[in-house]
Formats: structure tokens, sequence, C-alpha cells
């Protein structure tokens, strides 16, 4: 009340001390609200899907690399991610294009190939909302416990992998697990074990190898299964960690992320334990 200022909201007797003081609390918690993590996951096709017998209403204009990549890093610098989860980049794709121009803007990008392809999964975060502490790729077929599932014999036919990171909130004393995956469209009853793997047995082993034993788990990706299909129904219910749908609690659900003639459902997500 004694500060002479003119705009003083204060300034006069009518507002009393218990409410400039109920005023500057208001701020106060508006301020201290936690700031939202923005995530985005994306599936950018690679090379080998890109043709008119895959999508044959698209104009061949759009299957050009030179014209499409620029669009989709446009698109993605737009909505500003704290993080991204990119699956079906092509190696040289994410060494010429993502890399250079993400990093130009703050981001660190790590980045795995599938062995028997040169198309992997690319994870970048922003350096300004989070610090990289570590990272882990693992293709599921090559991993030493991949010999103890009941059907090793199937998964090694098939190249699902996934990039993990372990990061730490640059705000707050959080540690949050990103899994970036993707499944291949066969073998989905499968599924939940290879799922055990990306979001179980091997995260918590890397992270405990950190000395890290606090932490949430985020897992997005490519999992071309529907919600009412393997790993998403044991993503959901399972004895590890309890994930949910980020479309559930959003309340906010793409039309489709897979189109063809007869069918449109979304088949990437993001899960995550908070």
């Amino acid at each position: 009340k004694n500060l002479n200022i003119s705009n003083n909201p204060f300034k006069h007797e009518i507002y009393n001390e218990l409410y400039s003081i109920e005023f500057f609390k208001s701020i106060v918690s508006e301020k201290a609200k936690p700031s939202p993590i923005k995530f985005l996951t994306a599936d950018i096709l690679n090379l080998f899907h890109i043709h008119s017998l895959i999508f044959p209403f698209s104009p061949t204009k759009y299957f050009d690399t030179k014209y499409r990549i620029p669009l989709i890093k446009e698109e993605i610098l737009n909505l500003r991610p704290d993080i991204l989860c990119l699956q079906e980049v092509d190696e040289t794709i994410f060494k010429d294009e993502l890399n250079q121009y993400f990093t130009s803007r703050n981001y660190t990008g790590i980045y795995f190939s599938k062995s028997d392809t040169s198309s992997g999964q690319a994870t970048f975060i922003h350096n300004k909302s989070f610090v990289l502490i570590g990272s882990h790729t693992l293709e599921l077929r090559t991993h030493r416990l991949a010999p103890t599932l009941s059907n090793y014999d199937e998964i090694i036919r098939h190249s699902s992998c996934a990039v993990i990171t372990l990061t730490k909130s640059s705000k707050y004393d959080v540690y949050i697990v990103i899994i970036n995956v993707t499944y291949t469209t066969e073998g989905k009853p499968m599924k939940s074990e290879q799922a055990t793997f990306s979001s179980g047995d091997v995260s918590i082993e890397f992270v405990h190898s950190k000395n890290i034993f606090q932490y949430d788990i985020v897992i997005s990706g490519d999992f071309n299964s529907t919600i009412d299909q393997q790993p998403l129904i044991f993503i959901q219910n399972n004895n590890i960690d309890r994930f949910f749908n980020s479309y559930d609690f959003l309340n906010q659900r793409p039309e489709f992320t897979r189109y063809d003639i007869l069918n449109f459902h979304a088949i990437d997500f993001i899960f995550s334990t908070v």
C-alpha cells in the first residue's frame, strides 16, 4: 500500500493486507505449477515403404525424400517437443538430415539401426528440458536373455528393436526412462514377451546400472497393433509397471495412424507410468 506506483493495485485503502497476500500467493502458485512435458512420436516411413503399391492414392511428389523430409522437420519443430521418438528412420536420413537439423536447435539425438536393414529408431532430447544421463540400444533377438524365452525360435526371425534413453528433468528432481520401440507386423502373440524385454528387464537393468532406482517410464512408438492386441494388452496389464494410455488420459485420439483401403486405426501410441 505504501508503494508510490500509479498502477499499484494495493495503493487504495479498500484493498486490505489479506487481499494482497492472497493475490500474490495466487501468482506464486501459478508460477510454481510444473510445466507440461511434450512428447511426440512419429513413424516417418523408411525408403522401402514409400511407393505407390502401399500409398496408391498419394501424389508421387510426396514419395520424394527431398520434398518429404523438410516438411516433416518443419512440422516437428512447430510442435516443439521436449522428447521426440521417430521410427523407420533411414540411417542416411538421420546422419545427413535429422541429426544436423535438430542438433543445431539444441537437441541431442540417439540412433539405432536394425542389423538386417538400414532403418531404425531415433530419439531426440531437448537439452533445455532434459539432461541426457545415458542410452542403451537393443535388438530383441540378439539380447543375451532372448534364448531363455519360450518362443525364441520365433523371435529370431524378426528385427524388433528399442532405443532406451535415461534422462533427468532440468527443472525437477525427476528421472524419466524413454523407450522408443518398433514391432514388426508379424508375430503378434509373441509381442508380450518382447514388451517384457523392452519395458521391463532390459530397461530396469540399464537404469539400475546408473544407480538410479526412482524413475518413471514412457514407452512410445510403432506397435503395429491396435489397443485390443498384444503387446498393448500386456503393457496396460502386467506385473512390472502399470502403463497408462496417453490417449485416454488426455481424452484425445488420432483418427488413425495407419490407413489402407479396408482399415483405419491407431497403431502408434505413447504409454506412461504416470
